[in-house]
Order: C-alpha cells, then structure tokens, then sequence
C-alpha cells in the first residue's frame, strides 16, 4: 500500500510539474463544481410571486403553481373572452 501512495505521489508530483497541466487541472475541477452548483440551485428553486396589495393571480386571472411555475387560468363563468 504504501509503494503504491509513493508511485502516486512521484506520479501527480510529475504531471503537476507544468504549468498547463495545473491550469487544465483547476479548468475541469472550476467546471464540475460550477455544474454541481448549478444543479443545486436548480432543485431549490421555488417560484413564488408575492406582492402586498394585489397579488398577479388577482390581475391575470391565473392560478400560479408555486412549486413548480405553472400558470393555469382562471374560468369565470360571468366572463366571455373572445380572443
């Protein structure tokens, strides 16, 4: 085991010895972690739309999904719309 964590060792020791490798190296480890953040973020989104005096249900007439965004309309009945 422990000639195996000293190859290794000679061996990163040897990669990292040029510049390029150490900025390739910090390009792929800046990439995996902007995309597990990304990910992160995505899951927590949590849309909500909030406003004191009349909420954008009240003015579009929508009924808006809050865990998830989707908006689907209201039908009054007292309503025609002809679009």
């Amino acid at each position: 085991m422990t000639s195996f964590l000293l190859k290794m060792h000679t061996e990163l020791k040897r990669f990292f010895r040029e510049k390029i490798n150490i900025l390739i190296f910090l390009v792929i480890i800046g990439i995996l972690l902007n995309h597990w953040y990304f990910v992160k973020i995505k899951n927590k989104i949590d849309h909500r739309y909030f406003n004191n005096v009349t909420t954008q249900e009240q003015i579009f007439d929508v009924k808006i999904n809050t865990h998830n965004g989707d908006l689907k309309p209201i039908n009054h009945k007292f309503r025609n719309i002809n679009l």
